[in-house]
Order: structure tokens, then C-alpha cells, then sequence
């Protein structure tokens, strides 16, 4: 698995708890440090999406953040969100089908915006808004680090420092060709796509 976000830390926990880790490596520049985007995000959890899939997988998100709650510090608050007259229009048309998946969506206009947020102080561009009381946040790097725990637990191995540099091969036996990335270089090849890290090739 090449990247160690959430993405890639959830496929490698999911494969471990199926009974799948052996033999799965996860790689990563920087598997344990701050600079993905996984670290940098607002940990923001929401389930009002247009495509019933979509909202499917975020249900089923949120039910794992619940059972974990305390360790992710995921803390089911609500989501906010504000609309211009073009997105207004499209959101009204989804809302039914988030609704149809149980979820409770209130539909603000201008009037209950400003009843229930006064802080707004200017939302004369805004056509409508949503809050979603079951949705919430939490914390982007628990998560990670959870994902990736159960993942170790499960026999998933962790290849941290090492960049995948080229894939060999159009069918198995694939040839995976990675270079060492020293502690002083992470940074540099993070922000230059081109950077090769140590010279000692995996």
C-alpha cells in the first residue's frame, strides 16, 4: 500500500481485521510525522453527499468513530453548511435521498440562520444552509495512528522512510522498486516531486 494516510492506514487496518495482513507492507515517506494531508485536514465528518454510496460509506464511518469515540475524539457536534444560490438549488434536489438513509437534515433560510448563528454577521450572499446534528469531528492523526496499530496488530508491515520509486511489470510477479529517504531529506522530497532521497535503492 503506498501512502500512509487514511486512506491507506484504513485499507491496511480493514485488511488485517478481515485476516488479510500478512504479507502487506504499508510505505510511506513519512509515515509518523505531520506533512500529509491526512495531518493537515480539519478532521471534518459529514454524510450530506449527492450520491447514495457516498452517504452509504459515511454512515458507516461514523458508526466505527462512535465505537471509538474516546479514542479518536470524535465528538458528534453537527456540520454547518452554507450555500449560494446555485449550490442551494443542487442541495435541495440530494437532501431527500440523505434523508432516506435515516438522517436528520435541517434546511435554514435566511431567518433561521441568523436566529441560530448571530455571530454571522453578514449572510447576505447566502441563498440557504444545513445542519446535520449526528455529524461532528474529530481527530485526523488519532485516527491514523489507530488505523494504523490495528494494522501492525493484524501483520500489515510498516516500511516508514522509503519512497516507491517505480512498479516493474504489467501482471504478478510485480517488482516494486523503493529508495531510503533520510530523517534531513523528508521535507525536500515532499515539496519536489523529482528529489530521490538517500542513494541506497530498496
Amino acid at each position: 500500500i503506498i501512502g500512509g494516510g487514511i486512506s491507506g492506514t484504513s485499507l491496511a487496518c480493514s485488511m488485517a481485521q478481515r485476516g488479510a495482513g500478512k504479507g502487506v507492507g504499508i510505505v510511506d515517506v513519512d509515515l509518523y510525522g505531520k506533512f500529509s494531508s491526512s495531518e493537515l485536514n480539519g478532521g471534518g465528518v459529514r454524510s450530506t453527499f449527492a450520491e447514495p454510496i457516498n452517504i452509504q460509506i459515511s454512515l458507516a464511518s461514523t458508526q466505527y468513530y462512535r465505537a471509538h469515540a474516546d479514542l479518536l475524539d470524535f465528538c458528534q457536534r453537527g456540520y454547518f453548511w452554507m450555500y449560494d444560490q446555485a449550490l442551494w438549488e443542487q442541495a435541495r434536489t440530494f437532501l431527500p435521498v440523505v434523508r432516506e438513509h435515516g438522517l436528520i437534515v435541517e434546511e435554514l433560510d435566511a431567518a433561521r440562520i441568523r436566529d441560530r448563528f448571530p455571530i454571522l454577521s453578514d449572510i447576505s450572499d447566502l441563498a440557504g444552509a444545513t445542519f446535520t446534528p449526528l455529524d461532528g469531528r474529530l481527530s485526523p492523526h488519532r485516527l491514523r495512528m489507530h488505523y494504523l496499530s490495528e494494522a501492525q496488530r493484524g501483520g500489515v508491515d510498516v516500511l516508514d522512510r522509503w519512497r516507491v520509486i517505480g512498479i516493474e511489470n504489467d501482471r504478478p510477479p510485480y517488482i516494486v522498486r523503493m529508495r531510503r529517504v533520510g530523517s534531513r531529506d523528508v521535507r525536500r522530497v515532499l515539496e519536489d516531486p523529482q528529489a530521490q532521497g538517500s542513494p541506497h535503492p530498496g
